[in-house]
């Protein structure tokens, strides 16, 4: 969007640009010339000028009062997924696939390979003399940039001529034209933490063996959702087949590792499948024969704050002999109107969560769910207040948590 508000530009995988009226919503415009998905896009400050990146590895120039491209710039090998540009707009800083930071001066169409590093380039962000680069590695760089004097950088020797088709900078790089980057490392670096690539569920449910981008392997007890060892750069497959058990529990949970942390999924009535004995789980004072619903306590062990919370608001024994609370308190008497038939006496309101199933205050987890009427949302767990109701947390985690009761199971 422009810095009046009133266009915005919009791309996707339909390999157009299209340029909107934000005040009514309206479309503007179309502009086609790129071949594949568009992943970046730039607006200057009078909205005048668009700068477009794409998968095409095409860095494209768009005039919108001619509504046409004026210039094209065939500076990267692979897709095109961040750009940032001088306040200007003299000059535009591109990063993608291909691994590299170029520089390029948009009236000249020399270009410049500032820096290359091991990941992929996601986003950008052009400060003063600096630029940010955020890679797929979840570690931030700062490098030099001169961006209220982007000549400097040229003056260092190394430019090239961009070309205006995509196939002339691939095939430089095939013929053997090698640039040499103007920077060898980042003058700061703000180190994230490694991604997970690589996840197995061991075969007692609760825990699960990683190893992430760093090649570390460390083992995962998700029932208290922290790190029980650290095995460091190890084989996966040979600590697997070290930790493997002849045991049969029933899967309860699915889980995934595409944000590069562990996402556990729980499902009515599946999860609920699972139980181990209380002296399997070194419970205290357990009875032997005392079985322990995994799903069951996770979810006690993950809202153990929440109840904690809940119990010291007042009016709450109110709500529960049917007086209506003022303000959100009003939200449990509407819960024992709905699925759920809260029992405020029930004996399973403990808010001690067991040893086996407690949660770290210190660096806790985080829920991700919907309630029964709204749409998804997202909170740690120690930021739950206790006000959430049915409109919150699925009815089903409540009526478990509250009273204690399960979906049945169908067989």
């Amino acid at each position: 969007m422009n810095d009046s508000g009133t266009m915005l530009v919009s791309g996707g995988t339909e390999k157009v640009v299209r340029v909107w009226d934000p005040r009514t919503g309206s479309k503007n415009m179309k502009l086609r010339g790129h071949t594949d998905n568009i992943r970046a896009l730039l607006l200057d400050s009078t909205g005048r000028f668009c700068l477009s990146g794409s998968s095409d590895s095409m860095i494209r120039l768009w005039d919108l009062g001619q509504q046409r491209c004026v210039h094209s710039y065939a500076v990267h090998t692979d897709s095109v997924w961040a750009l940032a540009s001088t306040p200007s707009f003299s000059h535009v800083y591109s990063g993608g696939r291909d691994l590299s930071l170029y520089l390029t001066d948009l009236s000249t169409r020399d270009s410049l390979l500032l820096c290359t590093k091991e990941h992929p380039i996601l986003q950008m962000a052009l400060q003063d003399d600096s630029i940010w680069v955020a890679t797929t590695d979840s570690s931030v760089h700062r490098w030099p940039a001169e961006g209220r004097n982007p000549q400097k950088v040229f003056q260092k020797g190394g430019s090239f001529l961009a070309g205006n088709l995509s196939f002339s900078r691939a095939r430089a790089c095939i013929d053997g034209s090698t640039l040499a980057p103007v920077y060898k490392e980042p003058s700061f670096t703000i180190p994230g933490i490694p991604g997970i690539v690589q996840h197995e569920i061991l075969n007692n449910r609760r825990q699960v063996l990683t190893k992430d981008a760093a090649g570390v392997v460390k083992l995962w007890e998700i029932t208290r959702g922290v790190v029980i060892e650290d095995y460091g750069k190890v084989s996966f497959e040979e600590k697997k087949e070290e930790l493997f058990e002849m045991v049969s529990i029933p899967a309860w949970f699915t889980m995934d590792t595409r944000l590069g942390s562990l996402s556990i999924h729980l499902d009515t009535p599946q999860c609920f499948s699972a139980e181990m004995y209380a002296a399997d789980l070194n419970i205290v004072g357990a009875s032997e024969d005392l079985k322990i619903n995994l799903a069951q306590e996770t979810l006690r062990g993950l809202l153990a704050h929440w109840m904690a919370r809940r119990n010291q608001r007042p009016g709450l024994q109110a709500s529960s002999n049917g007086d209506t609370p003022p303000g959100r308190d009003a939200s449990i008497r509407t819960i024992s109107h709905s699925r759920i038939e809260v029992d405020d006496g029930a004996e399973n309101h403990n808010t001690t969560a067991l040893l086996a199933f407690e949660f770290s205050t210190v660096s806790p987890p985080s829920i991700i769910t919907e309630g029964t009427y709204g749409g998804p949302w997202r909170k740690r767990i120690t930021d739950l207040d206790g006000t959430e109701d049915e409109k919150d947390l699925p009815w089903w985690c409540l009526d478990c948590v509250l009273n204690g009761r399960m979906p049945q199971r169908k067989f």
